[in-house]
């Protein structure tokens, strides 16, 4: 929720000596005060990302924290993870050619700003990651894989949990593919490698994973599918290649399912 300031409390970052353009800025009760905390990420020079975190206190702004960081960051969320009218932040990016996502959370705790969870791990992180913040909760993923982060009063607690699309969703006509991948890279498929799919264009294709393990890329080629809410559909008539292939590269262990879309 964005709250517009009044007149009386200008942009605290108006009168800062050295004020850069901001990269991002929000406003955030991460205090959980009436008047929201006012943050704001910086770029002054090159490699060198400022987060700034402003707080009204005693008719003025003052600066109650920041942090530099050698590489682009910006706000991937803000939830009540904390169950309280605290807000907290996810701070990160995506690094690299396989666009891992590494991040941290901070948050308000015994009176100043804390890093309650720091994912900012060295040859660690989420490939082609997705993060969002639901009922309280973190919910980070790569693929069909990924964590679930939960306040349980001192610190994060995290439990593994599969990214499949919700089975409610599927008719009666969809085509469902269910598979699991070994840890020696091997799919094994409901449907075999090299199949035919022939769909009519109100068919989905929804991939449900079946185990935790090798970390998997699904690609899709042609001008026939597109994914949509984690399963994929039909966008035209023609041909069309799903593929699901392990450990995000291995193709020599990949299997492939040849799509026709007819009429």
């Amino acid at each position: 929720m964005f709250i517009p300031l009044s007149p009386y409390y200008e942009n605290p970052f108006s009168f800062t000596y050295n004020y850069r353009i901001p990269i991002e800025e929000r406003q955030i009760f991460l205090s959980g005060k009436s008047i929201p905390e006012y943050i704001q990420i910086t770029n002054p020079s090159f490699n060198n990302y400022v987060l700034t975190i402003n707080s009204f206190i005693n008719n003025k702004w003052e600066t109650i924290f920041q942090k530099n960081y050698p590489s682009p960051v910006r706000i991937l969320a803000v939830g009540n993870l904390l169950r309280d009218k605290r807000q907290q932040i996810v701070i990160g990016n995506y690094f690299g050619s396989s666009e891992t996502l590494k991040f941290e959370v901070l948050g308000w705790n015994n009176g100043r700003v804390k890093f309650l969870l720091n994912q900012f791990i060295a040859n660690e992180g989420f490939p082609f990651g997705t993060i969002d913040i639901k009922d309280n909760v973190i919910y980070v993923s790569s693929s069909t894989q990924g964590k679930i982060y939960l306040w349980e009063g001192e610190k994060f607690i995290s439990y593994p949990y599969i990214d499949n699309p919700d089975p409610k969703l599927i008719r009666n006509n969809d085509i469902v593919i269910y598979y699991v991948i070994s840890e020696d890279k091997k799919v094994i498929s409901s449907i075999p490698n090299n199949s035919k799919l022939i769909l009519k264009q109100d068919q989905r294709v929804f991939l449900i994973r079946g185990n935790f393990g090798p970390i998997e890329r699904i690609l899709i080629s042609g001008d026939t599918l597109d994914f949509k809410n984690k399963y994929i559909y039909i966008t035209q008539v023609g041909k069309g290649i799903i593929n699901i292939i392990p450990d995000g590269y291995d193709t020599e262990n990949s299997i492939s399912f040849n799509v026709e879309i007819l009429p």
